[in-house]
């Protein structure tokens, strides 16, 4: 079993949950009809002094410059140190009919939003937004984009799609709250080496990390599109690294598993950036030990709660997390793109 290694995962979740509305008819003032010379709208890259209106389309789906989320986001932003500086907007810049953002990531990934799509004829300029961020982009730096949409979100997947991505997984995000009691912590070490990350541990790590992707049940869509390297860099950009907090498990010159853990930004919450067991040692408890442990650390530094994402398809997964008192908070689905 293993904790989808979809990076990063609830600090996009956090970002998807800024938007004040999620963009169905009825619940944002922007009008359903739609002209049909927009689908000849020039789309250009916003610049700082538009940054505001532009943020309020992909936010909102209104033209409200002074919307409190922005504020929200923009500190959001800065406290995760991404960077704004890829958005596109369709239309005039001072009243952008449509927007996209591309936020660039550590391991060659980065995630794409689109501003909320109200019905099918607006269809064609979220492809065109996509389009035209994906587009833009190097490949030598950039392998993977990656988009997490609401189940509602019918029209941005229409638009992802058509534009080149492909459904990854869907994802459940779970949490488990401090008020339960912390299981039992500590590994059985007979016989078992319980390695701390370190650039010495590298080889250790990175072997553990690749076994547990074998027949993995855990976005297995995922495996193979970049290097451990990649993977890795990605992992310790989410949330506060502390290398204090990565283990992996061997018993005789065999990786047992491996678990990562990080605090969250800005938050006494930890997430659980991935968990995963190789092979040979599955269905032995090992994952339990692993899990147990990584909510006691949680628990002894103060955490109020500790938080993943996994692929419901994954069931032995599902199962423990919800044998530990880890509840289900919300729902994505996980669009990717491959740059050639």
């Amino acid at each position: 079993m293993a904790t989808c290694h979809f990076d990063p995962q609830s600090a996009y979740c956090r970002i998807q949950t800024a938007r004040i509305n999620d963009g169905r008819p009825g619940m944002t003032s922007t009008k359903s009809a739609i002209r049909r010379d927009e689908e000849y709208l020039p789309i250009e890259r916003v610049g700082p002094n538009r940054l505001r209106t532009a943020l309020s389309v992909l936010l909102t789906g209104r033209k409200t410059p002074s919307d409190p989320s922005i504020d929200q986001f923009l500190y959001f932003i800065e406290q995760q140190q991404l960077s704004v500086n890829q958005l596109w907007a369709a239309g005039d810049p001072d009243q952008p009919v449509a927007v996209s953002l591309l936020v660039p990531n550590p391991g060659k990934t980065a995630m794409l939003f689109l501003s909320p799509i109200v019905d099918h004829p607006r269809v064609g300029l979220g492809i065109r937004l996509a389009q035209k961020a994906c587009a833009s982009q190097n490949p030598q730096q950039l392998q993977l984009i990656q988009s997490l949409l609401d189940p509602s979100q019918v029209y941005e997947r229409q638009a992802l799609e058509a534009a080149g991505f492909r459904r990854l997984s869907d994802l459940i995000y779970m949490e488990r709250c401090s008020n339960h009691s912390p299981p039992l912590s500590g590994f059985s070490t007979d016989g078992t080496k319980v390695l701390r990350w370190s650039e010495s541990n590298r080889r250790a790590f990175e072997e553990a990390l690749l076994a547990s992707y074998e027949n993995t049940l855990d976005c297995p869509g995922l495996v193979g599109l970049r290097s451990i390297d990649d993977v890795i860099a990605g992992h310790m950009a989410t949330g506060q690294y502390n290398p204090q907090l990565w283990f992996t498990l061997w018993n005789n010159n065999q990786p047992i598993g491996v678990m990562l853990l990080n605090q969250v930004t800005r938050r006494p919450s930890f997430e659980l950036i991935y968990l995963g067991v190789s092979q040979p040692f599955r269905q032995k408890g090992w994952g339990r030990q692993l899990l147990t442990y990584a909510v006691t650390i949680a628990s002894e530094r103060g955490g109020s709660s500790i938080v993943l994402a996994v692929d419901q398809h994954n069931r032995p997964a599902l199962r423990l997390y919800r044998s530990l008192e880890f509840n289900a908070t919300a729902h994505k689905t996980a669009m990717i793109l491959t740059l050639k």
